[in-house]
């Protein structure tokens, strides 16, 4: 269930920091996929590598169109020169970062509109918290959690690059909410 949710109710409930979701457009260019996360001028753009096309493989019938999109946080990795481009979510703000003894938490912002659906708000279960989403959602953007092995964790406000890999995207039909299997 955890590596391989069947829809984005279980996706968002099962994990402890929980799957990070957004609306991501899935094309093709030049012979490789791809996933557009984020609004405004420069999304995020990942090239979407074999491993999730095998384990998503109905995700090439949704080309050219929006998607839900779900990156568990130990998938995200600090970025460095040696890091390909199409991996790499570069310039993101740091908002919070939590030191956890064997790991450290690495809150950052994105322009990524994040899932509201009704699995949503079962799974998140406090009306609060799923009329923050709602208010995201119109607004855009919303905070990625990322698992870091610990050592010299970022400043809060400073901008990092955050790699993420790619063979372990999640995806699933936005509106019916199931795994693209």
């Amino acid at each position: 269930l955890y590596d391989n949710p069947d829809n984005l109710f279980v996706g968002g409930f099962m994990g402890s920091p929980a799957m990070n979701m957004a609306e991501g457009t899935f094309h093709k260019d030049n012979g490789q996929y791809r996933v557009s996360i984020g609004t405004g001028d420069e999304p995020t753009i990942l090239d979407v590598a074999d491993g999730a096309i095998d384990r998503y493989p109905r995700v090439t019938e949704y080309e050219g169109k929006t998607v839900a999109v779900g990156m568990r946080p130990e998938h995200f990795f600090p970025a460095d020169g040696q890091t390909p481009k199409g991996i790499i979510w570069p310039g993101r703000r740091v908002t919070l970062v939590e030191m956890l003894g064997a790991e450290m938490l690495i809150h950052f912002g994105t322009s990524a509109p994040p899932i509201v659906t009704e699995d949503m708000r079962e799974a998140i279960d406090d009306e609060e918290a799923f009329e923050d989403l709602q208010r995201q959602a119109r607004e855009g953007g919303q905070v990625f959690t990322a698992r870091f092995e610990p050592g010299n964790p970022p400043k809060v406000d400073q901008k990092i690059d955050v790699g993420f890999r790619t063979e372990y995207l999640h995806f699933f039909d936005k509106e019916e909410g199931h795994a693209l299997r």
